[in-house]
């Protein structure tokens, strides 16, 4: 069987793949809109500068493509001193490229702030719900950031966790919503651990 790859999204919905012969073809999504929502929280802090930055815009971009194709909306948030919603909840690949590509290192890292945005996007949204949170280090203060991420799972939604190795990856396996939502991985494979993190999301159907 041979396999194809998601290389975009049509500015129509259409997801535009490449087949083994290079050859390009669009199709249609699963859904017409979005039955679920996945938001992505990305440390932007002082510690991810340079590679780990690097893997983590480029596994985002692959996670937020196989989600949009599983039928999720995705959104996007980063987070250092402050969290800033980059991307509302979009079916649009085309609108995190962009953001995705700005995102810079520098502060500390506010994840109470991250956390706390993502319910305020979320509580209002019908379907499955999920926050992804990709980080390197000790959110600055833990037990904000623990009861916020209590109050997610309190509103019912999952919450799944990417720590590199040199995180404080007790605290970050701790606030995940089970355990196999807890994610740790080397540095240098920062990028695969975010982009094969959508096996989790169940597949949507319209």
């Amino acid at each position: 069987m041979t396999k194809k790859k998601i290389i975009g999204l049509g500015g129509d919905g259409t997801l535009l793949l490449k087949g083994p012969d290079g050859r390009e073809e669009r199709v249609l999504p699963l859904c017409a809109q979005p039955l679920g929502t996945v938001y992505l929280l990305i440390d932007c802090s002082e510690s991810m500068a340079g590679e780990k930055l690097n893997q983590a815009r480029s596994g985002a971009g692959d996670f937020i493509l196989r989600a949009l194709a599983k039928g999720y909306g995705a959104g996007l948030i980063s987070f250092d001193d402050h969290a800033l919603v980059l991307v509302p909840r979009s079916l649009n690949y085309h609108d995190f490229e962009g953001p995705l590509a700005s995102l810079d290192a520098g502060g500390t890292t506010n994840l109470t702030q991250a956390l706390s945005l993502a319910l305020l996007a979320l509580l209002n949204i019908e379907g499955p719900r999920f926050v992804v949170v990709v980080s390197d280090g000790t959110p600055d203060v833990p037990d904000s950031a623990l009861a916020a991420a209590q109050k997610l799972a309190a509103a019912g939604v999952q919450l799944i966790t990417i720590a590199t190795q040199d995180a404080d990856t007790t605290f970050l396996a701790g606030i995940a919503t089970a355990r196999d939502l807890a994610v740790i991985v080397r540095p240098d494979q920062l990028k695969l651990g975010i982009a094969n993190t959508v096996l989790a999301l169940p597949l949507i159907r319209g």
